[in-house]
């Protein structure tokens, strides 16, 4: 009875030793977990404009990224909220205090030019990126009106679309191999520009139209003038070219820009006298009505090319390619 007793209790401190010892082996694996999986270098790829330093503060935000692990467990089995700019981010171990990130950033359509900078903006119209020196094969849109700029927020223009559409050219172009001098936008429509030719686009269509440009531009080498493609399409057969005296359309470009400026100053004015009205009137216990003058919109004409006197003007029209 006695030995039955002693192979009992036996037993159960044999169970409570080997209970022990997984409770010790965990606690030596979790803390070599700690030590050895402790994050002491973190690399950076796949950046083309941001910095490496924005990437890191963002991915040390999270108190649990001291452990390698738990990084390579949240970036390949979670779906963590990533900054404007980024795309996608891929996490591997370098070693087992090493982690590399592979980030794959938004797709840069091109920039706007202001007094404080440049900003960029991708095919959503969403700044991602903003400095103070223009990126290279970056193309500046011109001509476009925004309301705010501002990083990681929305542009907007008169239509959203047209950030999608200057990809569109900005990718044909340069399967082409072409690259314009200047690429304009009014908020819907695109223009290029090659040397003293202005090439229409209009607000579509572009894989029709970019294809036909190397062997149009090359025909019309040496002169000045607009190419109309803003209705060419896959059906059509010519494509019209007006020419223009080169310092005819620059004085014209000039005193639209003067009047546009006039335009401007005049309706500052008006809002200064209309403002200055108001106060008198409610001092006075009078309204003085009709202050200031309407400037009428209607009044800007539009672009008559061709019809400069004294001019080497006329117009030609090519056939396109068939591809």
């Amino acid at each position: 009875m006695e030995g039955e007793k002693r192979r009992i209790k036996g037993k159960i401190v044999r169970q409570i030793y080997a209970v022990l010892i997984i409770l010790l082996g965990l606690l030596i694996l979790g803390m070599s977990v700690v030590i050895l999986f402790h994050t002491k270098e973190i690399e950076v790829g796949g950046l083309e404009y941001a910095s490496d330093t924005e990437v890191i503060e963002w991915v040390k935000q999270d108190e649990m990224s001291a452990n390698t692990l738990y990084l390579l467990w949240k970036y390949r089995m979670q779906k963590p909220e990533l900054l404007p700019f980024i795309d996608e981010v891929k996490v591997t171990l370098k070693s087992p205090w090493s982690v590399k990130i592979n980030v794959t950033e938004k797709k840069i359509v091109g920039y706007i030019a202001a007094e404080e900078g440049y900003y960029y903006f991708d095919k959503e119209g969403l700044v991602v990126f903003q400095n103070e020196v223009p990126l290279e094969e970056v193309p500046c849109i011109e001509g476009m009106e925004v309301e705010e700029k501002k990083l990681y927020h929305q542009l907007k223009t008169a239509d959203n679309k047209v950030f999608a559409h200057i990809l569109d050219v900005t990718q044909l172009l340069k399967k082409e191999e072409l690259k314009p001098d200047r690429i304009l936008s009014d908020g819907k429509n695109v223009t290029l520009y090659f040397g003293a030719i202005c090439v229409e686009l209009g607000s579509g269509g572009y894989a029709n139209k970019v294809v036909q440009l190397p062997a149009v531009l090359g025909k019309l080498e040496g002169q000045t003038g607009i190419l109309q493609m803003k209705y060419y399409n896959a059906d059509s057969k010519y494509i019209s070219f007006r020419r223009t005296d080169p310092e005819a359309e620059a004085a014209k470009a000039e005193a639209e820009a003067a009047a546009a400026e006039a335009a401007r100053q005049e309706a500052e004015n008006q809002e200064e006298g209309a403002g200055d009205a108001q106060e008198n009137a409610e001092e006075d216990g009078m309204t003085d009505d009709g202050m200031g003058d309407n400037i009428d919109s209607s009044d800007t004409s539009g672009e008559d090319y061709g019809s400069d006197s004294g001019s080497d003007s006329g117009e030609d029209s090519y056939e396109g390619e068939d591809y």
